[in-house]
Parts: C-alpha cells; sequence; structure tokens
C-alpha cells in the first residue's frame, strides 16, 4: 500500500502545473511593473516575472511538493525542505513542528537566494536573471505565508513535514492569505521589498541605480493593493501602462463589473503567453477507476441539469468528510446537486469562501445556493472544463486506494480550468456491487 500511495503522490507531484501564495497578480504582474519602474528593459522585466510566476509550476509547485513529502504515506524530508525553501521560507528545522518553522516576513531565510545570486553570479545573465526571478518567489511569498503554517488534511499528512496556509491568515483551506486586499500594508511592504532587490540586481549587474525610490510611488502600490475585484485590479494596470491584463483571469477574487476574462490561466513559457492547452480524454487508462472517473467528470462538466447525476452516482446514505475517513451519513441531495454547481462558477472568487458546501450548516447553504444557482454555467466541452495534467493532456489523475478496513477506495483528481488553484478530489466505493461517490473533497493548490 506504501508503494502505491508514494507512486500516486509522485504522479501528482510531476503532473500539478498551477499551484500559487500570492497569486499572478503579484507573481507576475506586480513584479514585471516593478521591474519596469527599477529601469529594466521590457523582455528582461517579462523574463524576471515569467521566472517567478512559473516556479509556481510543475514538480516544484507546493502541492505537488507537499503532497510527495508529508501525505498518503510519504515521509521524503528533502521534498518537504524544498518546498520550505520555495514557498514557506524559514531557518527551522525539518522536519519539524509548525512552530518551529514559522515564516517572518522579509527575514533572511527570505532573501536567502536573491543575495545568493547577488553574491555569486553565474557567467551567464540568462542563467542570473532566471534565479533571481524564482528568489523573488521565495520573497515575497514570505509575506502571504508568515506565521505558523498550517497542516493540510491532518489524518493523512504528517504536520512535521507538511505546509499550508497559518490558521492566523484563513488556514489551509481559504485563498485569504493569497489576497491583496485582505492584508494591504503586508502586500506594500512585500511590494517595497522586491523593488529594493530589483535594485540591487540592477546595481550588480548593469552598475546602475534605480530612477527612484519605492517611497516616490508608494501610493500607486497601496492603489493596486486595495483593489477588491479583477476589474480594478485591470484597470489599476492599464493606468500603468500594462494593457495585457490576460495574467489575471484566474485570480481568487471575484470579476466585478464587466470584465472580459476568459478564466482560463495562461503558458507563461511560450511567446505571447498562449491559454494552457486542452485536455484529452482519449488518453485515460482503461482502468475500471478511470472509466467511472471520466463519465462522472465528463457529466459533472456539461450535463445542463446536474439531478440525475446526482441521483445515479452519488452515495446520499454513505456519504464520508474529509477524503472519505469520516463515519458514513446521510447528505442532502439539493446540497449535493449545489456542491456540483459550485464548481461551473466561472467567477470562482465571487464564490470561493467555503469550499466544501457539504460540511455548511443548512443555513449557510440557502444563503450561497441561489448565487451558486444564478451563476452555474456548464462547459461545452469536458475537455476545456479541466487543466491537463502532463503533456499527453490527462483530465483526470486517477488511482486504487486500499484502506484498513478492507475496503478498497477508487479516487480522481482534476482541476477545473476557471479555479486552477484548486485539487478537486472524488472519491468512490463500491455499494451494493456499483461504485457511487461518496466523498467530495478540494484543497488549494498551495
Amino acid at each position: 500500500m506504501r508503494l502505491l500511495l508514494m507512486a500516486v503522490a509522485a504522479v501528482i507531484a510531476f503532473a500539478s502545473p498551477l499551484t500559487y501564495a500570492y497569486e499572478e497578480d503579484v507573481h507576475y504582474g506586480l513584479t514585471y511593473w516593478l521591474a519596469m519602474r527599477a529601469g529594466f528593459a521590457e523582455a528582461q522585466a517579462e523574463r524576471i516575472a515569467a521566472a517567478n510566476i512559473e516556479y509556481d509550476r510543475g514538480k516544484l509547485s507546493a502541492i505537488s511538493l507537499v503532497m510527495y513529502s508529508a501525505c498518503f504515506g510519504n515521509r521524503d524530508r528533502a521534498m518537504s525542505q524544498l518546498v520550505k525553501e520555495i514557498h514557506f521560507p524559514s531557518d527551522g528545522p525539518v522536519p519539524g513542528t509548525p512552530l518551529q518553522r514559522k515564516v517572518d516576513a522579509g527575514s533572511d531565510a527570505a532573501h536567502r537566494v536573491v543575495r545568493s545570486r547577488l553574491d555569486f553570479p553565474s557567467t551567464s545573465q540568462a542563467e542570473n536573471v532566471l534565479v533571481f526571478g524564482q528568489g523573488l518567489h521565495s520573497l515575497q511569498d514570505s509575506w502571504s505565508h508568515q506565521g505558523i503554517p498550517g497542516s493540510p488534511w491532518k489524518r493523512l499528512c504528517w504536520p512535521e513535514l507538511s505546509w499550508g496556509h497559518p490558521d492566523s491568515r484563513g488556514g489551509w483551506m481559504s485563498h485569504e492569505a493569497d489576497l491583496t486586499d485582505h492584508y494591504v500594508q503586508d502586500a506594500v511592504d512585500m511590494a517595497s521589498a522586491t523593488y529594493r532587490a530589483l535594485c540591487d540586481f540592477r546595481a550588480k549587474f548593469s552598475l546602475s541605480k534605480c530612477p527612484e525610490p519605492s517611497e516616490s510611488f508608494v501610493a500607486d502600490i497601496f492603489a493596486f493593493s486595495v483593489a477588491k475585484t479583477k476589474r480594478e485590479k485591470a484597470d489599476w494596470f492599464k493606468m500603468q501602462g500594462v494593457q495585457d491584463v490576460a495574467f489575471l483571469d484566474t485570480i481568487t477574487i471575484t470579476d466585478g463589473l464587466a470584465y472580459w476574462g476568459k478564466h482560463r490561466p495562461l503558458n507563461y513559457w511560450k511567446p505571447g503567453h498562449p491559454p494552457v492547452e486542452r485536455s484529452d480524454f482519449s488518453v485515460l487508462p482503461s482502468t475500471a477507476e478511470a472509466r467511472f472517473m471520466g463519465e462522472f467528470f465528463t457529466a459533472w462538466a456539461t450535463k445542463k441539469n446536474l439531478a440525475s447525476l446526482v441521483e445515479s452516482h452519488i452515495a446520499f446514505s454513505a456519504y464520508r468528510d474529509g477524503l472519505a475517513q469520516g463515519e458514513p451519513r446521510k447528505v442532502d441531495f439539493t446540497v449535493v446537486a449545489t456542491q456540483l454547481a459550485f464548481w461551473r462558477v466561472r467567477d470562482h472568487g465571487s464564490v470561493a469562501q467555503d469550499h466544501d458546501l457539504i460540511a455548511l450548516e443548512r443555513g449557510k447553504i440557502a444563503d450561497i445556493a441561489p448565487r451558486i444557482r444564478e451563476a452555474d454555467e456548464p462547459y461545452p466541452d469536458a475537455e476545456l472544463a479541466f487543466l491537463p495534467f502532463d503533456s499527453s493532456g490527462l483530465p483526470v489523475v486517477t488511482w486504487v486506494w486500499p484502506q484498513a478496513d478492507g475496503r478498497t477506495l477508487f479516487v480522481g483528481a482534476v482541476r477545473f480550468s476557471h479555479a486552477p488553484k484548486d485539487l478537486v478530489i472524488v472519491v468512490a466505493d463500491k455499494i451494493d456491487g456499483r461504485l457511487k461517490v461518496v466523498s467530495i473533497s478540494s484543497t488549494l493548490m498551495e
């Protein structure tokens, strides 16, 4: 069982290409704008910003590394150490208690990659730009991740190796820490520190000073930080001369008035930053779990009326919370249908405050359900609905999960195109000889 789960975690580790702390508005857009203010040429400013945001991709993404190093039976110290260095910079030991691994904003640990590149540069300027841009990612994350790290799925992840948003900033299930308008002064301080680092880079490699101190445009940074919608962020960037704002399309704040985005993430390594490629259901393996999950997720994404899917595929009397680790209980038909519709709301930031609706009190469900029903929008094509996990276009990662009580669970995980920072995980069990969904969970791609 341990070898199986390690293999599954490794698949996710190498497959999850989109994960975030601060989001594209900071790691890409603000970094690019600050580099331009610091006097970098446009092409070099773009490369620094791309290196920053791309550190949240591939096997270096925090959720990938956490899954591989600390969850589902894994205990990989080296991988957890890498999470710390990239996303949760501190001088604490690994393994170590969350308190020992506390993250301090702007600490020496947060500056380590940036300063090391300045002190020990490569003869390749392209490499210097790449590593420096990656170092800015760690520096910026020290503000969004400051505090005592949270631990996802405490029954499945080892707290001494796992990482997540601190409880003081919303916890591991919340996007709160990512949002500049929730922690405005932190965002202003982060931007100022980023600008100073950019100025240090120019002084080292261009032998020239920045044209102005950050204090001269702190009001602009403040205006960026307090923006609460994609439209407000887009208007800010356009006023600052950044006209292509497609990088904002999938940040986790509400669209705002008349936002025009496509709600699909970009590939920052390709010229022109085209949208990430569509997935391909034909590459799903021919296993029982893959067939079931492929059918379920296709119907989930495309059916106009979800009632028949809920009726045929959900185990109403044997639902289990927490990745099917809780005790069986009854769930309400309408609540489950609302949960499925929730994940089809393109403006994910407008509903992202509560991801697990099935666990909410009925009063809270009643408050949010009308908004979800109004905004529910099925996809015309399942291959557009889900982001690919690898270069083949794999839309769903599936695996078999043996349990200590003798049950064998079937698991499928997807990322909706409009909500790429969330991994949605469905668990199915055989009920009276038929596969039925017994759990729907999600975790931030953090």
